[in-house]
């Protein structure tokens, strides 16, 4: 009974590390995707701007990766720990049938402390799933706040258009005047 239930305790904690694995691997390829994406497009427009959305970007993404690498990597340490630990208890279950009632203890409380990693593993990944979703929601109010910035600037430039052929057709009406004046013109 107990090497099956040690058995199940090895499984249940390679299971963990691959889905620590997994889910560390995927958080760090979409942002890396959805990063450049974001960054070539206000490269384009604004270079100084640019930069410094992509300063922000980074550094919000480096932050919240760190803090999620570092929970992977305490969580992958802990279960480590948990796996030696478990290997012992089975030597010694095995060797002195008189310390199996100790040793059944010492599993229920691992069998706990694994259910405890597990709700904060989802915990983890429930943090991960709502920090994707506020840097998507930073990159497309960055996105929204370039737009409007493009619409000013092509306005501004409709508006210098317009004043310089405004500009353009005073001068040449002063020009006229002057000329029907005779007076010179000037410079």
């Amino acid at each position: 009974l107990h090497t099956k239930t040690s058995l199940q305790h090895d499984r249940e904690i390679r299971e963990l590390q691959t889905k620590l694995e997994l889910t560390g691997k995927s958080m760090k390829d979409q942002y890396a995707e959805a990063l450049a994406a974001a960054l070539a497009q206000a490269r384009e427009r604004y270079a100084e701007e640019g930069e410094a959305l992509k300063l922000e970007l980074k550094e919000f993404y480096e932050h919240q990766n760190g803090d999620a690498s570092a929970s992977a990597k305490q969580y992958r340490d802990m279960v480590g720990g948990l796996r030696a630990e478990l290997e012992e208890l089975r030597s010694k279950c095995t060797s002195d049938s008189v310390a199996l009632s100790s040793a059944q203890a010492r599993v229920d409380v691992l069998q706990d402390r694994i259910a405890t990693l597990e709700a904060l593993l989802e915990e983890s990944k429930r943090r991960s799933s709502q920090l994707l979703a506020s840097r998507e929601t930073t990159i497309d109010e960055l996105r929204a706040r370039l737009r409007v910035r493009d619409q000013e600037y092509k306005d501004l430039v409709d508006i210098k258009i317009a004043l310089d052929s405004e500009i353009a057709a005073y001068r040449k009406l002063l020009e006229c005047e002057e000329d029907r004046l005779g007076i010179p013109p000037s410079p």
